[in-house]
């Protein structure tokens, strides 16, 4: 199972404050090779909901089709979070145990909540 953690950084170009996610520790920037992708944190929130498919990834700017991306299909098996989504024609697929997955987006909305911080980007556009 892989495991999730979140955090608060800034841009590269910025001192704007952005979402990084880790993914068995490594920052997921790094995973893919690609500084120019952001998390859409209202996303990830939404998609402790249920199975469907989520813009959990965009570009920097908002525009998921700016950065090549489409929608993580996340489904919700038992105890588990499965995200499967190709990016840069190759495929990802992550497992995350749900209670920590839960536990990692709440903390990261009270601190979120607490600071009063607004993480970038603000808006994201689907896919078309």
């Amino acid at each position: 199972m892989n495991t999730l953690s979140l955090d608060i950084g800034t841009e590269a170009d910025s001192e704007k404050p952005t979402l990084l996610l880790y993914i068995d520790g490594n920052e997921f920037r790094e995973i893919l090779l690609d500084n120019s992708n952001a998390v859409f944190f209202y996303n990830l929130v939404e998609s402790l909901n249920g199975t469907g498919e989520y813009l959990i990834f965009t570009c920097v700017c908002g525009v998921a089709d700016c950065g090549g991306w489409d929608k993580v299909k996340v489904t919700h098996n038992d105890n588990k979070i499965i995200w499967v989504f190709s990016f840069n024609e190759k495929q990802h697929i992550f497992i995350f145990s749900l209670d920590i997955y839960k536990n990692e987006i709440y903390k990261m909305q009270e601190r979120i909540d607490t600071k009063k911080t607004i993480l970038q980007p603000q808006f994201a556009t689907d896919p078309e």
